[in-house]
């Protein structure tokens, strides 16, 4: 099976998120999906009915990215999310912010988002502050394994100039067929390849490869 084209796969993933964005602002707004609506109203009017629209769209995330790990479509040890140990004082910690930036910003994440969409400024002034502060928790959190991705880069593109195919790759580096496989699609973006081949001769090129 051919490596799919980096370019084409961008498009993809681009168009698709826009037609996500668009579905989950439609269902939102209509059904007025909130993670800090949902607990107001199960604290101050005891209906639970935006609390279990919550935790079924919990449940349908979990259930979906586990059938798509089983499937191999996706790998989800590579994910930031997943950890050998319970850090449990993060949790709370990171719960107790959420919380106290739900109640600054007036909803979640997404109910900011839905109104943004409406034309309202605040949830602008709050987006913004909210994507500084993923940005640099991601580059936290990246900071850390940045060296061992590009040894990993590098190794996988020595083995792809040796002529190797993904799956020997996978079994050399000890990776799952999907991550060498994302490793090879990253690596072709990254230096403009258009396929295995012009790798080959850019690693020659670049003295990476002796002949």
């Amino acid at each position: 099976m051919n490596d799919p084209d980096p370019a084409q796969l961008a498009r993809l993933v681009t168009a698709g998120a826009f037609l996500l964005a668009f579905i989950f602002g439609a269902v939102g707004n209509k059904t007025r999906f909130c993670t800090m609506g949902a607990v107001s109203d199960w604290v101050n009017m005891g209906d639970l009915g935006r609390m279990r629209m919550w935790l079924l769209a919990i449940a349908v995330a979990l259930l979906g990215s586990s059938a798509l790990q089983v499937a191999g479509v996706v790998d989800l040890s590579k994910s930031i999310y997943p950890g050998p140990n319970f850090t449990w004082l993060s949790y709370v910690l990171g719960g107790f912010l959420f919380g106290v930036g739900m109640t600054l910003g007036s909803g979640c994440g997404s109910k900011t988002l839905i109104r943004i969409g409406a034309g309202n400024l605040k949830s602008v002034i709050v987006y913004v502050f909210l994507g500084i502060a993923a940005y640099t928790a991601a580059r936290l959190l990246n900071g850390g394994h940045g060296h061992t991705a590009s040894v990993t880069a590098a190794l996988v593109l020595t083995l792809v100039a040796a002529g190797l195919t993904n799956a020997e790759i996978a079994e050399t580096l000890q990776l799952s067929p999907l991550t060498a496989k994302t490793h090879v699609s990253r690596i072709l973006m990254k230096l403009g390849a258009r396929d295995r081949v012009q790798l080959v001769v850019m690693a020659y090129q670049s003295h990476l490869v002796e002949s």
